[in-house]
């Protein structure tokens, strides 16, 4: 399943790439893949994917010449949500959600510019404490 996984992937990414682009694939020392993306003007552009090296999904980003700009989201090993969110010329952007091993949401926090702006709700044994910020700066 994984490797169809990861062919379906390939085939996306082959898709995606400009015709001026390159198809960029490492691997690590037992064959498994460990990155995929395309290559623009020596800048990673698009769909950008990493692999732990057992072939579970570890990383999906978008780049845009070479800063992430898009949809983040990292896995943990067990194949679980770690963190999810965006980019915007390479500075966080957006609602961002982290989550701990058992795939339940521990925090989320909005971002502008690469800054908290609005609010941080952190879950403490299921209950959740709420914070506001306005440009980075907590407001009490």
């Amino acid at each position: 399943m994984k490797n169809i996984f990861t062919l379906v992937i390939l085939v996306q990414l082959l898709n995606s790439c400009h015709p001026e682009s390159n198809f960029v694939v490492e691997r690590y020392e037992n064959g498994s893949i460990h990155k995929a993306y395309s290559v623009s003007s020596s800048k990673k552009n698009g769909k950008y994917y990493e692999f732990f090296e057992n072939g579970k999904r570890k990383l999906f980003a978008e780049f845009n010449k070479n800063k992430l700009n898009g949809r983040y989201i990292r896995w943990q090993v067990n194949g679980k949500y770690d963190v999810v969110g965006g980019y915007a010329s390479n500075q966080k952007n957006g609602q961002w959600t982290y989550y701990n091993h058992e795939a339940k949401v521990v925090k989320t926090n909005n971002y502008s510019m690469d800054r908290k702006h609005g609010f941080e709700i952190i879950y403490l044994h299921d209950k959740p404490d709420s914070s506001y910020y306005y440009l980075g700066k907590k407001i009490e």
